[in-house]
């Protein structure tokens, strides 16, 4: 259901807490669907779920082996390995969706938490690896595949997190590279919107991930969001009519732990 509330563009996708496997659905059919990071956590549960709505989806994982592991068990239709920080990934994913005919959307998931502490006591270092997967490698693989995007007036979706949009204490580098995450999604939408690409960036929330039991130094991490309703969210971002979405590209989104996802500004 699509609705404003209070000027706000929302877009709801009602699912259960307790997440069923997706039926097949023309809502992704034949759609050409890339997704980083998808051999484990949200990006594997985006992956499964965009395969199971119908897409033909590419999965990126960082070896050679997971990435065709990942491919095989989810059904997918090609894999794409490589370092996040290889200048040359992007490249080959886009030569592996031309393969395919082209690339209707891409989900960039993968990222780095990155070691915590103060600003002032950072190890810059670290600090500059973080940057360089959760916000470089994010605009070459940008770069790479906006041709075939603008082509098939395709979308991204640029995978935030709530500390791209506030401070939190300790968490210096991984706030700091999604707040430029945020810039990058924006610039895309302020770039190419008037050539039918769509940017969305997208904060998940709380989700039960190796990743956010680092960030919070939890061993159980149960009583958050299960990858598989999250995914939901993203699916119906990729299915969404071209008109309804583009209402929703260039807003800050973000999936509820019901799997809604509602926009949270304006423009």
């Amino acid at each position: 259901m699509h609705s404003r509330r209070g000027g706000v563009a929302c877009y709801h996708v009602e699912v259960s807490s307790t997440p069923a496997p997706l039926p097949p659905s023309p809502s992704l059919a034949a759609r050409r669907i890339a997704v980083t990071g998808a051999n484990r956590g949200l990006g594997r549960a985006i992956a499964a779920a965009a395969v199971a709505a119908g897409a033909e989806v590419i999965v990126h994982a960082r070896d050679a082996a997971n990435a065709e592991r990942t491919r095989v068990e989810l059904g997918a239709r090609a894999a794409v390995a490589g370092d996040l920080t290889d200048p040359g990934l992007g490249a080959r994913l886009a030569d592996t969706a031309r393969a395919l005919g082209g690339l209707d959307g891409i989900v960039l998931s993968a990222g780095v938490l990155g070691p915590k502490g103060r600003l002032g006591e950072l190890d810059f270092d670290a600090f500059r690896e973080v940057m360089a997967v959760n916000v470089e490698a994010q605009a070459r693989m940008f770069a790479a595949c906006v041709p075939l995007l603008v082509a098939a007036r395709g979308r991204v979706i640029w995978v935030s997190s709530g500390l791209g949009r506030f401070a939190l204490p300790r968490y210096g580098a991984y706030c700091a590279s999604k707040h430029a995450l945020e810039g990058l999604a924006g610039l895309a939408h302020a770039e190419y919107i008037d050539q039918g690409v769509l940017s969305f960036s997208v904060a998940p929330g709380m989700v039960q991930t190796k990743m956010l039991a680092a960030a919070l130094e939890e061993d159980d991490v149960s009583e958050y969001t299960l990858p598989e309703v999250a995914a939901r969210g993203f699916v119906s971002l990729l299915g969404l009519d071209h008109e309804a979405a583009r209402e929703l590209a260039g807003l800050p989104l973000d999936i509820t732990s019901a799997g809604e996802v509602v926009a949270v500004g304006g423009r």
